[in-house]
């Protein structure tokens, strides 16, 4: 890849003309592209810089939310915001931008009191517009705003619209994982049992489900009682390594996860003697641990627990995970 402070120069070429200060989202596509996949905060904060003092902007809005979304990726919510809010100075009715910009902006200090004027501008467009984005953020705007909420008929209206809009949701996006995340959200603290049903529904019905697999699993995990459990967490895991391309599944958790389980059945049946279930249990925790250049890790804890549950493995199968 070309080197982002060359691209940058600062900002030279075509891309910006210095004496009218215009700005071609277009032309910065693949340079904007190729900083967020490498991450590189420090140079996309340098081009947000530069993009907020022109005086002219030119792109889609689908370019205004990708700048947007790579800064929010390497943490910067509050520029992110402001990139969204020049978008939507030329159009104001983008759906995405509206959503984008309740998703972040809920939990900026500076920006969380212009989510309601957004908001409102989002419900006023027809519903026929709204995509995924506008439902699954808006109902994320909508639970912060129910749990920061002391009033309780306000929060009883609050309520009646989440679930209005998760009817919604359904309705137009039906094999979405998206809705049952929603929809289990609302429940994940008054009602725990009852956000374990919806995942676990989630998992039943569809085919594509890698973030509910892998809450309902968590779940599952942490409430298992035998053999039975773990082997359904087990097969849920699966389905949460389905979507390689999902970013908010850690992949080396599901697999961590996965070891565990295998684990928790052998240690249960007391079959240290079986060598392929061990290697098996083994094979999963490299996965684990595997060395990549996403730069995704084994939480913390995680790992803590895959070094104590080697070591128990060792010595009860006197099989070392440092054999192969």
């Amino acid at each position: 890849m070309q080197n982002t402070k060359s691209q940058l120069l600062l900002l030279g070429g075509s891309a910006m003309n210095d004496s009218k200060k215009i700005v071609s989202l277009v032309e910065w596509r693949d340079t904007i592209n190729n900083l967020t996949d490498s991450k590189d905060a420090e140079t996309l904060k340098e081009y947000a810089s530069k993009l907020l003092e022109c005086e002219k902007i030119t792109g889609t809005s689908d370019d205004y939310y990708d700048f947007a979304l790579g800064l929010a990726k390497v943490g910067d919510y509050d520029t992110a915001c402001r990139i969204i809010e020049h978008g939507l100075r030329t159009y104001p009715h983008a759906v995405d931008l509206l959503a984008f910009y309740l998703y972040y902006g809920v939990d900026s200090d500076t920006y969380r009191d212009n989510c309601a004027n957004h908001y409102n501008t989002l419900c006023e467009i027809s519903k026929e517009r709204w995509t995924w984005r506008s439902y699954s953020f808006s109902l994320n705007y909508l639970n912060a705003l129910f749990e920061t909420t002391v009033d309780v008929e306000k929060k009883t209206t609050i309520m009646e619209r989440m679930n209005e809009l998760i009817v919604m949701f359904r309705q137009k996006y039906p094999n979405n994982e998206r809705v049952y995340i929603a929809e289990a959200r609302l429940y994940s603290t008054s009602d725990p049992q009852q956000e374990f049903n919806i995942l676990e529904k989630a998992v039943s019905d569809l085919s594509l489900c890698p973030r509910t697999a892998y809450r309902y699993s968590v779940l599952l995990i942490d409430q298992a009682n035998g053999s039975d459990d773990y082997k359904k967490a087990f097969t849920a895991l699966k389905k949460a390594l389905k979507s390689t391309t999902d970013y908010d599944i850690n992949y080396k958790n599901v697999y961590f996860l996965q070891g565990l389980c295998l684990a928790e059945i052998l240690q249960e049946n007391e079959d240290y003697k079986n060598d392929e279930s061990v290697r098996e249990i083994y094979k999963c925790f490299r996965m684990a641990q595997l060395d990549t250049e996403d730069g995704v890790q084994l939480s913390a804890n995680y790992s803590k627990l895959l070094h104590r549950q080697i070591a128990v493995l060792g010595q009860n199968s006197k099989i070392s995970y440092y054999d192969d």
